[in-house]
Order: structure tokens, then C-alpha cells, then sequence
């Protein structure tokens, strides 16, 4: 949503908001920055390391059962970064808003993340949490590791039976929303991720701006 802003295209992750770059497996926040270590110096002040700097939250900063690993992308509209839940090793991408004080961009958030997690198909990404922290609303998406089909295309093209086998995953997957009234809005190269592995695994991203039909 708003756009993610480019971190290499390829990258480790796991939905996103692009490896993720997410994205809400893979999830393209893709592009993230490492090295997110943060340290304490002097009376106890947190000091947030370069790749923590770019965002507003902290490490160890908690949303819901989710705690704040590192960054990963930000855009004109959202921050995501890395999470990891309290019971253990299970990773995500959590999606909030920049501007918590801006009443029409957190209804707008609120609504693209009711509908991501409305969505439950093997090619969508997938939504495993979502809330408030206080007066910032989230999501948080499946991690993905892989790259999204734009970064995938400046390579190249892609085989005639991988371009199929994509085609139909996609199409499967905007039919399942539309069954659900649900119409994505913004669908491009870039909202559409390939998760890294054997044979293709596509997840469309990015439900930000969707809309339900007749609402």
C-alpha cells in the first residue's frame, strides 16, 4: 500500500506493503535492510542502528504477541518490518501506518487489512495477525523469501510454461477475491511475488487500496 520503497529486489523474508519487498512462505518486503542490531549507551538511551533508523519503531517495540526485529521498507503511506511472535520462532511482516494521527490513512489502513485477512488462498499472501498497539492499527503478513515478478522480468522473460503456470495462479487467485466481491485495484508486476524453490509459487500482494463491491 503507498508503495514500498526499493531495497535490492531480492531478498530474505517471508505477506507484503518488494522479499518481502514484503510480501504479505514469501512476502514481499523483501528488499530489507540487515543488520538491525540496536545497543545502549550512556544513561540507559536506546540508540537505533542505521537499518532501524529508517523507520519510526524500535527494536523490541510490541504489537499485540509481535515483537519488532528490524526494518525492512517504508513508503509514503506504511513502515513494515520483521516480527517475531512471542511463543517462539514463527517470523512475520508487520504493515502499519506512518501517520497514526491521520484519521482518513488509518481507516484507509484498516480496511486494506481487513481485507487481506479476509482472503485465505494458497496464492494471496497471508495475513496471520492483525490489530491496534495503542492508537497505531497492524498487520502482520507470512514472511516470504523470493522476488517480485517485476524484479524477476528485468532479467528477463520467463519460460513459456513458467508464464502459464503463473497466469493461472494469479488469475485463481483474483477469481477467489472477486468471489469474495473483493477487487484488488492495483494489480501489477510488482504486487505480484515468486516465492523462491521448485517450480512456480506466486502470491498476489498488496491489498491496500481494495475495494469490496458495493460498500
Amino acid at each position: 500500500d503507498g508503495g514500498l520503497d526499493a531495497v535490492p529486489p531480492e531478498h530474505e523474508l517471508a505477506g507484503g506493503e518488494r522479499a518481502l519487498r514484503v510480501g504479505h512462505g514469501c512476502h514481499r518486503v523483501g528488499h530489507y535492510h540487515r543488520g538491525s542490531e540496536c545497543r545502549r549507551e550512556g544513561e540507559g538511551r536506546r540508540v537505533r542502528s542505521p537499518a532501524m533508523a529508517q523507520g519510526a519503531r524500535t527494536e523490541g517495540e510490541r504489537f499485540g504477541a509481535w515483537a519488532v526485529v528490524r526494518f525492512l521498507a517504508g513508503g509514503g503511506m506504511d513502515e513494515v518490518y520483521e516480527v517475531v511472535h512471542a511463543a517462539g520462532d514463527l517470523r512475520g511482516a508487520l504493515k502499519v501506518p506512518r501517520a497514526v494521527d491521520d484519521a482518513v490513512a488509518v481507516a484507509r489502513f484498516e480496511r486494506g487489512a481487513r481485507i487481506a485477512a479476509s482472503l485465505a488462498h494458497p496464492h494471496i499472501v497471508r495475513a496471520l495477525d492483525l490489530g491496534r498497539s495503542g492508537a497505531a492499527p497492524y498487520l502482520v503478513l507470512e514472511l516470504l523469501r523470493g522476488v517480485d515478478l517485476s524484479a524477476r522480468l528485468a532479467r528477463g522473460p520467463l519460460a513459456v510454461e513458467d508464464a502459464a503456470a503463473l497466469g493461472l495462479q494469479v488469475c485463481d487467485a483474483l477469481a477467489f477475491a472477486h468471489g469474495r466481491r473483493v477487487v484488488h485495484r492495483d494489480l501489477s508486476a510488482a504486487n505480484v511475488f515468486l516465492c523462491e524453490g521448485a517450480g512456480v509459487d506466486a502470491r498476489v500482494l498488496d491489498f491496500g487500496v481494495a475495494r469490496v463491491a458495493g460498500e
